[in-house]
């Protein structure tokens, strides 16, 4: 049997019986993940949908001394995140990734660019709908 991919529990109706810490799920997914044959690995994260777009949970880092989540989008609104690594502050209780804290700054660099893309969803859907 094979290892596909692994998905976080949508923040979508009785996700709280689903969910765990990002970090007890990237704990669970290298610890299959190195178990399996390469033939039984095509999947290298995990990854969870958000209204940005799929991020997937590279790792974890250490920036300054400081333990963090490598982050990166695999799949975003604007094509220009993609390949962008960016990190988050270590939680060990969160179990949302869009609920982590930035590690060196206030905001994710693509927050503000989001709110504008959604404003522009939300209007074009306004006027569709009339």
């Amino acid at each position: 049997m094979g290892f596909h991919s692994m998905y976080f529990a949508r923040p979508t109706g009785e996700h709280h019986y689903y969910g765990a810490p990002v970090a007890k799920i990237e704990e669970i997914f290298n610890l299959v993940y190195r178990s399996l044959a390469l033939i039984n690995r095509p999947c290298r994260h995990i990854l969870i949908s958000l209204s940005e777009g799929k991020i997937a949970v590279l790792g974890i880092s250490f920036i300054n001394g400081e333990k963090c989540f490598a982050l990166q989008f695999t799949e975003a609104r604007n094509m220009k995140w993609m390949d962008r690594i960016f990190h988050a502050k270590y939680n060990e209780t969160e179990n949302k990734i869009d609920c982590l804290e930035p590690l060196d700054t206030e905001k994710y660099f693509f927050e503000d660019e989001l709110v504008e893309i959604e404003e522009q969803l939300a209007e074009a859907l306004q006027k569709y709908l009339g």
